[in-house]
């Protein structure tokens, strides 16, 4: 394993194909050098805002998922051992770019509605047993 975040893996690609600095490579996605320049020195500690991987990863010519990926990776959210699409060897779990945006979005209400009616359970007051 390396010790470059795969994050930065893809902007440097992307420096070494162009010639762009890291600090126009930022401006154009709409987030600070300093931010960009973190990832290089530090990787990803949390997820970052889905509007800066998408803008990231138009600046620097790759697919979403491709850089979607990347970040996940560098989070420790995905294993670095799992390469390319492998829902083949595991037909019930998704691949590393994971579930498509409106499962995930199905997933998000479901989730929502669970807690909204375990909230609403816990707020209704209990009725008296009936000694009859």
């Amino acid at each position: 394993m390396n010790n470059v975040p795969n994050i930065w893996a893809l902007v440097q690609a992307h420096i070494d194909d162009t010639g762009v600095t890291e600090a126009t490579i930022a401006k154009r996605a709409g987030t600070k050098p300093q931010t960009i320049n973190s990832w290089k020195a530090r990787g990803l500690t949390k997820l970052p805002e889905a509007w800066l991987i998408k803008s990231l990863a138009r600046e620097v010519r790759v697919p979403y998922r491709e850089m979607l990926d990347a970040v996940l990776r560098d989070i420790r959210y995905l294993p670095e051992e799992v390469v390319g699409d492998e829902r083949d060897s595991a037909p019930n779990t998704p691949g590393p770019e994971g579930p498509a945006p409106d499962e995930l979005e199905r997933l998000r209400a479901e989730r929502e509605a669970k807690k909204a009616k375990r909230s609403a359970a816990r707020r209704r007051p209990q009725e008296p047993d009936d000694p009859t």
